[in-house]
């Protein structure tokens, strides 16, 4: 599985084309291996629901069939509340391409969203996947032409 906060380039972009790259990548090391590649982002669009809080976190919902909406932060049953401050902006899956269906990536995408072992949050309603991302990237602006980038992990926590 690949999350993206931006569009997959493919073969409009000639030889920049990232789709074909993830697919030949992915086929040298494991042929028979299953692929999600997903671009993710937050949507303005809102559900309601009645009562005073807003809908519950997992809420998954189409609109026309094909533009998923998923609810990683929304009232929790389990604390009968809603622990934000802000009305909650679902994600949207923009694109994907491979095996899984958008019920199925909804629901890795929220169970993403507790796997974020450097906070003590209940959850922080980003997927780890896009959530360490920046934080990788938040620390390589910092890196200078003449420092050499580390690829470890231990680096980034």
């Amino acid at each position: 599985m690949v999350h993206k906060s931006s569009r997959f380039w493919g073969s409009e972009h000639g030889a920049y084309n990232e789709l074909e790259g993830f697919y030949a990548g992915i086929e040298a090391v494991n042929r028979d291996a299953s692929i999600d590649l997903v671009a993710l982002d937050q949507t303005k669009i809102r559900l309601s629901r009645k009562g005073q809080y807003p809908p519950v976190r997992g809420t998954f919902a189409m609109i026309e069939g094909t533009y998923p909406l998923i609810y990683t932060h929304g009232f929790t049953p389990y604390f009968d509340t809603y622990l934000g401050v802000h009305v909650p902006e679902p994600w949207t899956i923009l694109e994907k391409h491979g095996d899984s269906g958008f019920r199925e990536l909804a629901t890795e995408v929220l169970a993403l969203t507790k796997m974020n072992v450097n906070n003590a949050s209940f959850s922080d309603g980003v997927p780890i996947t896009l959530a360490f991302s920046r934080m990788v990237s938040d620390v390589l602006k910092h890196v200078g032409p003449e420092m050499p980038v580390r690829a470890e992990y231990k680096f980034y926590m």
